[in-house]
């Protein structure tokens, strides 16, 4: 296994546009682990969502969220990434900038009801536009190959 430096994290972001989101409720004393899609610019991953337990939690608690990301070809063939920051909640000018990049990614995804003629046009106006600002960023990487360059430890060999 292998660490990715902060520019492979970054490459791995950029690539990718789903993962899974980890947030937690004081309240409740409960983790919440929910996929997402996200734009990653800036510094920061940018997401949206609806009203619900996630933007509870991500309220109730904004720091210390997470972001898990990965590119698997198979059991011995993978990259992770996993972003550790803070919420916030974009307003004013900070929302009207990503709205757009919010709408698009909610029509090609599980929030793509909202684009139904039937859901009045306001729904789209309660999204929840959100940042998490990058703390740390950490990745690794598994590739294996029959083709070894150094010999098997003597526990593996037959």
């Amino acid at each position: 296994m292998y660490e990715l430096s902060r520019k492979g994290c970054e490459a791995l972001l950029q690539r990718n546009s789903y993962g899974r989101l980890g947030c937690y409720s004081p309240s409740e004393q409960q983790v919440y682990v929910v996929p997402i899609s996200y734009d990653f610019h800036d510094g920061s991953i940018y997401f949206s969502s609806i009203e619900g337990d996630k933007i509870e939690y991500l309220r109730s608690h904004p720091n210390g969220i997470c972001l898990e990301v990965d590119e698997i070809d198979d059991g011995l063939n993978w990259m992770s990434v996993i972003v550790r920051g803070n919420f916030e909640e974009l307003s004013g000018g900070d929302r009207a900038v990503e709205r757009a990049a919010a709408l698009r990614r909610a029509e090609k995804g599980p929030l793509r009801y909202l684009f139904d003629p039937d859901v009045a046009d306001q729904a789209k106006n309660t999204l929840v536009i959100g940042a998490l600002r990058i703390k740390q960023l950490s990745g690794r990487r598994q590739r294996w190959s029959w083709d070894r360059s150094r010999s098997l430890p003597l526990s593996l060999r037959a």
